[in-house]
């Protein structure tokens, strides 16, 4: 369910291209994934280039820390279904998890279950001159770049067999309304099909 931002003087507009009326939270919304584009100009959170749709997933790999050599966890971001608006044209991602290892904006709750369980805040990047939310050591707090974990053939995000998706620990998070993002950055690997089949998936309460 995707909420809007619908002022009452358009409110039959939106009502004629499908938007409903909740009276309990007072808000109109559209469950059509594929009809999302009709609607950009009454969507929640500002600018919109994504739209996640029901769940999301907390994704736990284990690599080991370049400096320190210590086995480590980190995270990333699984993606199941998800809206993609372009100027004219929408894409979809729906039904296999692929991994990614940004979303923008991150939910408030969400982040401080994150900071909470893992070394994951931002940090300035030599490689690519600039600073973003990362995953870190625990131990000795050196970067563990996004490219090294999710992009190099070795990384615990990189899934080629039924083993290196059995190694994920996916927390699985039900979403109450459809979440608004700025900017995701996802991998499609050919084996992504295994994630969900392999990996152990457990449920994460967080209200987001």
């Amino acid at each position: 369910m995707l909420l809007l931002n619908v002022p009452y003087e358009e409110k039959e507009e939106a009502k004629k291209l499908g938007a409903k009326w909740n009276p309990e939270i007072k808000k109109w919304y559209v469950t059509n994934p594929k009809t999302y584009g009709n609607f950009l100009k009454w969507i929640e959170g500002g600018e919109v280039s994504y739209i996640l749709c029901d769940e999301l997933y907390l994704v736990e790999g284990k690599t080991q820390c370049y400096r320190c050599k210590q086995q480590i966890s980190v995270i990333g971001y699984g993606i199941k279904k998800m809206v993609t608006l372009y100027e004219d044209d929408i894409e979809f991602i729906d039904g296999t998890i692929h991994i990614g290892s940004i979303i923008d904006p991150i939910p408030e709750t969400l982040l401080k279950y994150i900071q909470k369980h893992y070394n994951y805040k931002m940090r300035y990047s030599k490689t690519i001159g600039d600073q973003y939310l990362a995953n870190g050591c625990p131990n000795c707090d050196s970067l563990q770049g996004n490219f090294f974990l999710f992009q190099e053939v070795d990384s615990p995000f990189f899934i080629d067999s039924d083993e290196t998706a059995s190694n994920l620990t996916l927390y699985k998070i039900k979403l109450p309304y459809d979440l608004v993002l700025r900017n995701v950055e996802v991998g499609y690997g050919s084996e992504d099909d295994r994630i969900e089949k392999c990996a152990k998936i457990i449920s994460l309460d967080i209200r987001l």
